[in-house]
């Protein structure tokens, strides 16, 4: 246990690779640039705990983002998964927005979204979450998209309601 122990090196651990996992194509590619600097030098808890920090503000699409040491293997890892929008949102300063079951509201710079996200425009301001009330009727009103095929909805923040529009205007 000891000799395990030694090699650990616990207190002056250092990165010989890295690995990224959770995301895939350039997104992997841009997490492995900021985990870059770390390869082969010491790396501390504190150090961990400054990559996912960083990897979590640059990336705010992402979570469950986490970074840990390989002891024996002398392997630095950084996992994260990918939030799954359930709707995208236009902001009254035109900048968009994605919303995930999870009521967050977060940027998303490389979207390569796999399925069509339904869209929703949205007046009043916009916190960085929302309630579990206005999932519900995001939700709820994106099920009538099967029985009334509208072009998008327009929700109202301060006011609590919701517009339909329909394609033909």
């Amino acid at each position: 246990g000891y000799q395990l122990l030694v090699h650990s090196k616990l207190t002056d651990w250092h990165a010989k690779t890295i690995e990224i996992s959770g995301v895939e194509g350039l997104l992997n590619k841009e997490i492995a640039a900021l985990a870059k600097p770390y390869e082969g030098k010491a790396f501390s808890v504190k150090d961990a705990a400054a990559l996912r920090a960083a990897v979590i503000q640059r990336y705010p699409m992402l979570k469950e983002v986490s970074v840990s040491r390989g002891l024996l293997s002398g392997k630095l890892k950084v996992s994260a998964a990918h939030r799954e929008p359930i709707a995208k949102f236009v902001l009254p300063d035109e900048s968009v927005r994605y919303i995930d079951g999870d009521s967050t509201v977060y940027a998303d710079p490389h979207p390569g979204l796999l399925k069509e996200v339904p869209f929703v425009e949205l007046s009043g301001s916009v916190p960085e979450k929302l309630s579990p009330e206005f999932i519900d009727l995001v939700q709820s009103t994106l099920k009538l998209n099967k029985e009334l095929d509208f072009a998008f909805l327009q929700m109202d923040l301060k006011e609590n309601t919701v517009k339909m529009h329909m394609p033909d205007g």
